[in-house]
């Protein structure tokens, strides 16, 4: 074998499989019915045309016989009247009458056996037709569920375990991304509000400490100055007493009215913020 013969050997054999892979068991009965239903048609068609024939014969048949039996008659009569040639005459034909009612018989018995044969090959060929479809039916139902599974086949084959850990193993990071990053939005938050806490607190704690702080120097000088009044013994002067008491009363307002503007200077801070 040359090598132009082992290529075209390739081809038909490629060809060959190709044809082979694209055949459809449905497809083939169906086109099988469809060869029958023909065939079927031809059948009816030469059934017809046979009893068309054989009517045909039995017509000339009936009238062969119509004719020997009239030939017998006059041959007959002929011989009842003396008619001798006549009588002859008579019966030649009345022969040759019976020999056209022979024939006949014989044909229309062969059209009936031609008859009786294509109509046993019709039924038969009916019968294998309805068959070779409720085949068809049954091999296209088993071909459309064979070719479902083997996509679903090819469907999980093709997502197979490692595919489907892969895509568990992304979509759990990203889950876990997004956890994270609202987790840390959370803390932003939380953490801003604390702060804000924190510097309108401190602020306010600034300011109490510094009214305390104020308070216990007034009180601390007022100790003072009563403890220098007792020693210079002008502490039993109403006069005295009454201006010292003025004085207390004074710096106490002073540091009161101070304590009321820290207040409000913490406030105004605070609103400022």
């Amino acid at each position: 074998m040359n090598l132009f013969e082992k290529i075209w050997s390739m081809v038909k054999g490629k060809a060959n499989d190709a044809v082979d892979a694209s055949i459809d068991p449905g497809t083939m009965m169906r086109q099988g019915v469809r060869e029958m239903q023909d065939a079927i048609r031809e059948y009816e068609k030469a059934l017809t045309e046979a009893r068309t024939q054989r009517n045909l014969i039995q017509n000339q048949f009936n009238a062969a016989q119509k004719d020997a039996g009239e030939w017998d008659h006059v041959a007959e009569v002929a011989v009842s009247k003396g008619q001798d040639d006549n009588a002859r005459e008579a019966l030649l034909r009345s022969d040759v009458a019976h020999q056209n009612v022979d024939r006949f018989k014989s044909a229309r018995d062969n059209m009936n056996a031609q008859i009786s044969k294509l109509e046993s090959n019709l039924n038969e060929l009916k019968n294998r037709k309805d068959q070779v479809a409720t085949e068809a039916t049954l091999l296209e139902a088993r071909t459309k569920a064979a070719d479902a599974s083997i996509a679903i086949n090819a469907t999980v084959s093709g997502v197979g375990d490692n595919n489907f850990g892969e895509m568990m193993d992304i979509a759990r990071k990203k889950a876990d991304e997004k956890e994270a990053r609202a987790q840390a939005l959370s803390e932003t938050s939380t953490s801003s509000g604390d702060d804000l806490k924190a510097k309108v607190l401190g602020s306010a704690a600034i300011t109490q400490n510094s009214r305390v702080d104020d308070r216990l120097a007034q009180l601390k000088l007022r100790q003072q100055q009563q403890a220098q009044a007792a020693a210079s013994g002008d502490a039993g002067s109403p006069v005295m007493g009454m201006v010292a008491g003025a004085a207390v009363g004074a710096m106490a307002a002073n540091a009161f009215a101070s304590d009321d503007s820290h207040d409000s200077d913490a406030g105004g801070d605070g609103g400022g913020d």
